[in-house]
């Protein structure tokens, strides 16, 4: 989970390009892609191409559904508290809440999916891709995989500054951090995976120790490239500054495709290795439990985002980072709470419902 516009000391820091030129959403999306392409290949095989696709569907009604909801109680709350408390236009401003003059309209533009606010480009991101999960694994059981790649890599490339001109779009058009043109392409790498690694087992070159001892330095110059200036003193140049494209999060630049996928390698391989031990932790079994219920925890996450800085004016300790360090960890324990929730839910949707009491004949008399 990315938390962005948490003003703590060191949070944003550790989320924001930590592992070089990416971040923690590039984990997340490819990760997505990675069990999207497992679980809905496996349910076309078992169940029939026709239940994933409503099941596909139907996962992307849900998700657009919680985006909807979400975007109507940040707005009811940013209305409702403006008003009458000054430290709610901390809340709204550092957000980019106010898009139109009137909230309905923002929420109307956001149900349209032209207006994302800070933190609502995501959902809907995943919404779009879910539509698209049906035909991307029928193309991949038609041993189409490489033209869907090469369409996919495509897209991304056309999206980047410089190759193809931007379209025009009005001053209120705000289509958030990802470029979905661009993203996707992770995505589907992700989807490619996950469906591959159910048909067949990996290559030896994945788990060869050469391929591991090229990765490895390779991911080692671009993570130092990135952070020069805390690695080897402040007279090195941020080449995140001065070649910004090759590195831009909005169209997923270049660098942070060959840094994730580096990277990535490095962790299957840990995985490869220790993962039998990894699995034995408390901190994998809490994970893997928060994964289960990815879109609840996922939309409690957004709205811990606002409500915590705003928290920290409402409690006076924003000149305390102590204090906003404590209350930021006490906002990501309670991700914990939507996923109980649901795991209470569907337990109860598992219960078969108690059958009907018999009627006894009655006794003539």
């Amino acid at each position: 989970m990315t938390i962005n516009h948490l003003h703590v000391y060191g949070l944003n820091r550790v989320s924001q390009d930590t592992f070089g030129f990416f971040g923690a959403a590039e984990g997340f999306i490819f990760i997505s892609g990675l069990v999207a392409g497992s679980y809905y290949s496996r349910l076309a095989e078992r169940s029939g191409e026709a239940a994933m696709t409503k099941r596909a569907l139907g996962r992307a009604r849900d998700i657009y559904l919680t985006h909807i909801v979400l975007l109507a109680l940040m707005l009811g709350g940013a209305v409702l508290l403006l008003p009458r408390d000054p430290a709610s236009t901390h809340m709204v401003a550092t957000h980019d809440w106010v898009h139109t003059p009137h909230p309905l309209t923002t929420l109307l533009l956001a149900a349209t999916l032209l207006v994302q606010p800070t933190n609502f480009d995501i959902l809907p991101f995943y919404a779009l891709m879910m539509l698209l999960v049906p035909l991307l694994v029928r193309s991949w059981k038609a041993h189409r995989a490489g033209w869907v790649l090469s369409l996919s890599g495509g897209l991304w490339l056309l999206s980047q500054p410089g190759v193809s001109a931007s379209p025009h779009l009005p001053s209120w058009v705000d289509l958030g951090t990802f470029s979905f043109f661009a993203w996707q392409f992770l995505f589907v790498c992700g989807l490619t995976l996950g469906y591959l690694h159910r048909s067949q087992a990996a290559g030896a070159w994945f788990t060869s120790a050469r391929t591991w001892a090229v990765v490895f330095p390779l991911f080692g110059l671009l993570f130092v490239m990135r952070h020069a200036r805390i690695i080897l003193g402040a007279g090195f140049v941020d080449l995140r500054a001065a070649h910004s494209w090759w590195v831009a999060k909005q169209t997923l630049g270049p660098l942070r495709i060959c840094g994730f996928a580096l990277f990535a390698y490095l962790l299957a391989q840990g995985f490869i290795w220790y993962g039998p031990l990894l699995e034995k932790t408390l901190l994998h079994r809490y994970l893997r439990f928060l994964g289960q219920h990815s879109l609840q925890v996922f939309a409690w996450s957004i709205v811990v985002c606002y409500a915590v800085p705003y928290s920290y004016q409402r409690l006076g300790v924003v000149g305390s980072r102590s204090a906003q360090i404590a209350l930021a960890l006490i906002g990501v324990a309670s991700l914990a709470i939507p996923a109980r929730l649901h795991a209470i839910y569907r337990e109860r949707l598992r219960v078969p419902a108690a059958p009907p009491p018999v009627e006894l004949p009655h006794r003539a008399a």
